[in-house]
């Protein structure tokens, strides 16, 4: 039942501290009067919109941030988050970590429908519902990791996956399937699965078994050795 990998750039971290720092260096001067009629509002957090930038290649190539204290809604290349000014760039990293994980699954999500991957589309009316119900929630809030970003693609493809079915008819939703799958994703996660389970036999035989997160204990325990392998594998462990 797993979708593919989100794709995440090994970078994105390194990006996020190299916009992050300029971007606090903006307020050194600000004076406490300044900082409090500007930002007490905001519970001392600058509302922000950031952009990440690709190459060709998919690679992260830079990311762009600016401030927005009037809460303007972000454009579809945008995400809306909150920053700390005041404090050391480690912590303001960490504050965009998890809205730019959001952004890039959401838009990988959107990409794979696109494409014509409705792995979900094999499930019954019911048993999308009890997939949905025993899946973590993801609020806007939830701090995300690989493990997690991996689910949030699972769930965003299983609402979407609901949700058209509410709005189109038996035959759009027949014309809808018979669209072919991208050959590529299928074979791309057979291979994924044989090398995470010879990994976690292999951790598993070192006296090291594999562990995931407790929300995702619901799953398959193949797919929950997928799950840890790519936590690893993008952590450079695996």
């Amino acid at each position: 039942m797993l979708t593919p990998a989100p794709v995440i750039p090994h970078n994105l971290e390194k990006k996020l501290e190299a916009a992050v720092k300029p971007f606090q260096r903006e307020y050194d001067t600000l004076t406490l009067g300044e900082a409090r009629r500007l930002l007490a509002r905001h519970d001392f957090r600058m509302p922000i919109l950031c952009s990440l930038h690709f190459h060709g290649n998919g690679a992260l190539k830079k990311v762009n941030i600016r401030e927005n204290p009037r809460l303007q809604k972000p454009s579809c290349w945008q995400f809306a988050a909150n920053l700390t000014i005041f404090d050391q760039p480690w912590r303001a990293v960490r504050e965009l970590r998890s809205p730019s994980l959001r952004w890039i699954v959401d838009g990988q999500a959107k990409k794979h429908r696109e494409d014509g991957w409705y792995q979900t589309h094999q499930q019954s009316d019911e048993e999308l519902d009890g997939l949905l119900q025993a899946m973590p929630g993801f609020g806007p809030h939830a701090d995300l990791n690989i493990q997690s970003a991996s689910m949030l693609m699972l769930r965003l493809m299983a609402e979407k996956e609901r949700e058209a079915r509410v709005n189109e008819s038996n035959h759009q939703r027949l014309k809808r399937l018979a669209r072919p799958v991208p050959s590529e994703l299928p074979a791309q996660m057979n291979v994924e699965r044989e090398i995470a389970l010879r990994w976690a036999e292999s951790e598993t035989a070192k006296g090291y078994p594999p562990c995931v997160y407790y929300p995702f204990e619901f799953l398959p325990e193949e797919e929950r050795m997928v799950v840890a392998y790519r936590d690893r594998h993008y952590r450079g462990l695996a």
